[in-house]
């Protein structure tokens, strides 16, 4: 009985000895990997510099020494702990994208890190541009692996990959100004049998002629309604404006391709127009009273002043 007690007694030793050895290997190399990466110094550097900046995935692999989901989880609590939150310039990236890079480089399957790393970017640090790529990045994995892990992982890990496309929407329109690109996200996105109602609808009005100006007006209505900020609201009364004029451009010159269409004609000149203008009665001055042209490139436009809105000419 007494020499099974000293045996357990050995054990429970060299089992204590083991952790004390593994929990201390484990921090030096947490040590070891902070002081690396801060030698990196990548904080705001332009994107033409990323090939020179970006860390290489394979190194940190080796020098994890097989710790590597450890190695993930530090990188993650580093990035959701970061300090900074002053938006940095256009075209410049903050450290926190690179961090978020490399994370998704090593574990192409975590969600959290483009979803909630993509909102950080864009909302915190103003990176539009490295929340955008960090978004399509977790399209092309939904697109081309997902399917190959097992379902339950995919019922935990990523149960709404919709809200993937969503995002990304939301970054073209708010964030980059491109409603062409967004309307196709908020459609990828209304294809997942997950997603919500409401994205059903706004996908159908996307596709109907004229559907990206009603769109962009009624939110820019929304926001109106929702500040107090004079100066902001004087903004987003300019863009209504000029939108308005946009739109109107679209459905002249969508009315002027039915004319012609009609005219078993695919291209028109300025006789066509002349005539069109003749047949439909339509004014050659604005509701804004400018004056409309018919330009070289075969469409109608007008001198009212007017600037592009969420990429919509």
């Amino acid at each position: 009985m007494l020499a099974k007690i000293e045996r357990a007694a050995k054990i429970n030793k060299k089992t204590l000895i083991f952790f004390i050895f593994s929990a201390g290997f484990i921090g030096f190399l947490m040590l070891f990997l902070n002081l690396m990466i801060r030698g990196l110094d990548v904080a705001y550097v332009l994107p033409e510099d990323d090939s020179q900046r970006k860390w290489d995935p394979k190194l940190l692999r080796m020098v994890s020494f097989g710790h590597l989901p450890a190695v993930l989880d530090w990188l993650w609590v580093k990035g959701l702990s970061e300090q900074a939150i002053d938006h940095v310039p256009q075209g410049v990236h903050p450290e926190l994208y690179y961090r978020l890079d490399l994370i998704t480089d090593l574990d192409s399957a975590f969600y959290m890190a483009y979803f909630a790393g993509a909102n950080l970017l864009a909302v915190i640090r103003n990176d539009a541009m490295g929340a955008r790529d960090l978004l399509i990045k977790a399209k092309k994995f939904r697109g081309s692996e997902l399917d190959t892990y097992p379902k339950k992982f995919i019922q935990t890990q990523w149960k709404d990959p919709w809200k993937i496309s969503l995002l990304l929407g939301y970054v073209y329109l708010m964030e980059l100004n491109d409603m062409p690109n967004a309307s196709i996200e908020f459609q990828e996105a209304s294809q997942y049998p997950q997603a919500p109602p409401y994205l059903t609808r706004l996908s159908k009005r996307l596709q109907a002629s004229g559907g990206q100006y009603e769109v962009g007006l009624k939110l820019l209505e929304f926001l109106a309604r929702s500040t107090e900020d004079e100066r902001v609201l004087e903004r987003l009364e300019r863009q209504h404006h000029s939108l308005q004029i946009a739109q109107f451009i679209f459905h002249l010159n969508e009315q002027f391709k039915e004319y012609l269409k009609a005219q078993n004609r695919l291209q028109g000149g300025l006789s066509d127009w002349e005539l069109f203008v003749e047949k439909e009665k339509i004014s050659l001055r604005d509701p804004w009273g400018g004056d409309l042209r018919f330009n070289l490139s075969g469409g109608v436009t007008t001198s009212t002043p007017y600037e592009k809105v969420f990429g919509l000419d």
